[in-house]
């Protein structure tokens, strides 16, 4: 797979590039807040903090590190007005990229994880156990075939950063590779949204209180909405090579959008301790 050539990214504009430098700018700090309320929120309750929480914690770690490669990794002035850009710089963008990706899926794990921790511990209904086990298992099995996909997307691995080596490399197909490691996670997306649903109305709460819960986690699909906006984005990409590229145009807007807002609706349900404090919350 070939490097980033100033013809790649030569229509990227100074709105696309700063929009991502927005969207990040904007929604990580927000991410931060929310997991910062849900630990305030579980030490107001009286509560311990669990399993979800840590994960939670670590999802937005992770996703930090991701953001932080992609704003690295942006195309700068004189890329965007095409011109020639050093070989070297080529190079270590694809570097970065590659392990921007790695994070990206472990990112994701980390707040699948918080998602089914929180339900074993809301739900303590046996029969939710079975349904949280087999998603489990198809989370992982999903997260250790995309990390060994993205791993080994060239053979070797180091083509994707070294030109003398892609002429004899074995690349896997993008089309492909992005439809394997996405629709997958999608799916993931949709279970952990209507899994808990069946069990949230045999709560022994208010029928308000239902709705609020529902509504809280339905929110999640807006996580769900930037999931299939970025397989879009993703396939539509007119380009060469996939590593050094993978964070331009609005692939890196909707990548970036979906992981922050993942850390953020994952901590919206914990957060009913706090909203009580205020006279609306009652």
């Amino acid at each position: 797979m070939s490097g980033l050539s100033s013809a790649n990214v030569a229509h990227l504009t100074y709105h696309d590039r700063y929009r991502s430098v927005i969207a990040i700018s904007v929604c990580f700090p927000l991410s931060t807040l929310a997991v910062a309320l849900r630990f305030t929120a579980r030490k107001i309750s009286g509560a311990g903090i669990w399993y979800d929480d840590w994960l939670s914690l670590v999802g937005l770690l992770t996703t930090g590190v991701f953001v932080s490669l992609i704003l690295v990794d942006l195309p700068d002035d004189a890329a965007i007005r095409g011109e020639e850009i050093p070989q070297s710089t080529i190079n270590e963008n694809s570097k970065t990229v590659y392990v921007a990706e790695l994070f990206y899926y472990i990112s994701q794990l980390t707040l699948k994880a918080s998602i089914l921790a929180f339900y074993w511990r809301l739900f303590k209904r046996s029969s939710i156990r079975l349904p949280i086990y087999l998603t489990t298992s198809f989370v992982v099995i999903w997260f250790i075939s995309s990390m060994f996909l993205t791993l080994f997307q060239c053979l070797p691995v180091a083509a994707l950063w070294t030109p003398a080596l892609k002429s004899s490399a074995r690349c896997i197909q993008l089309e492909p590779f992005f439809f394997a490691t996405s629709i997958p996670n999608i799916l993931a997306d949709l279970l952990l949204l209507a899994l808990p649903m069946p069990y949230v109305w045999r709560l022994r709460i208010t029928f308000t209180q239902k709705l609020c819960v529902t509504g809280f986690m339905l929110l999640g699909s807006f996580v769900l909405i930037a999931s299939a906006v970025r397989l879009r984005k993703l396939l539509v990409l007119d380009i060469n090579g996939f590593a050094a590229n993978w964070a331009v145009e609005d692939a890196v807007f909707w990548s970036s959008i979906e992981n922050c807002l993942g850390v953020i609706c994952i901590c919206l349900p914990s957060l009913r301790p706090i909203v009580k404090l205020f006279p609306f919350g009652s």
